[in-house]
């Protein structure tokens, strides 16, 4: 039953024109309906079927009748509909050139069924993308692990590789930690400089006149003299504290 069925999609009509588009591409397929807006076509492969519509501003011209490769696909389907059902080298065979033809569900069919009947076809195998691992053919996924690899971040790597990341991941979050603590230390110094309400008294004091002064009283608090006074017709007297200094002129 299932040879009687892949015998049915096999011999399914294949497409029969080509389609060539704006961008530059060549699209194999039946044409359905053409009627100055849209192409409507039939795209076929492997035995199945599907439907696609483009703009007829996006086609630019079809060429009626079967291209060079939908005749190499019809020869290769002609072929298998005469092959011995149990013959592997001859799916294996046909599977090769289908794959030269671009008909990728043709190439899996007919290399998967060379490998049911001998899973020693080895381009077969590599058709279908498998790997030979001590002695057994074998997925992707499932001769990594045989390797004793693992799958990390999108990729297979080793343990060694593995405890390498793990490490590498340990001291960037040591590193982080690190800097959000000094972040935080600085911000804890720098708002209690600025809540900070007690005041620093100047370390010198300093005090000149270039006008003789007549009377100087000295006072104040805290051990610093206030301003100084004097009598006189002009006085001007310059002072400070700390890195503060003002100027005071006087007149009378």
């Amino acid at each position: 039953m299932l040879r009687w069925l892949t015998l049915l999609l096999l011999l399914a009509p294949l497409a029969a024109d080509e389609i060539h588009l704006q961008d530059g591409s060549v699209i194999d397929g039946e044409v359905l309906s053409d009627d100055g807006r849209e192409v409507r076509v039939r795209l076929s492969s492997g035995g199945m079927a599907a439907e696609r519509t483009w703009p007829a501003s996006a086609v630019t011209r079809i060429v009626r009748g079967p291209s060079a490769r939908q005749r190499q696909l019809a020869a290769l389907q002609q072929a298998a509909a005469g092959l011995a059902a149990d013959d592997a080298a001859g799916w294996t065979a046909l599977a090769q050139q289908a794959r030269s033809a671009g008909d990728p569900a043709l190439v899996r069919a007919w290399a998967e069924r060379a490998v049911a009947l001998d899973r020693h076809q080895s381009a077969a195998q590599l058709l279908l993308g498998r790997e030979l691992v001590a002695g057994v053919w074998m997925r992707p996924h499932e001769a990594a692990t045989a390797r004793g690899l693992l799958w990390h971040d999108g990729r297979w790597i080793t343990w060694q590789q593995r405890r390498q990341l793990e490490q590498e991941e340990q001291e960037r979050l040591q590193r982080q930690r690190l800097a959000l603590a000094t972040a935080e230390q600085r911000r804890r110094l720098a708002q209690a400089n600025t809540t900070s309400s007690g005041y620093v008294w100047p370390a010198s004091y300093r005090f000149t006149a270039d006008t003789p002064l007549k009377v100087i009283w000295w006072g104040g608090q805290y051990g610093y003299p206030p301003p100084c006074r004097g009598t006189g017709s002009n006085l001007r007297l310059n002072g400070g504290w700390g890195s503060v200094d003002w100027k005071i002129n006087l007149n009378w």
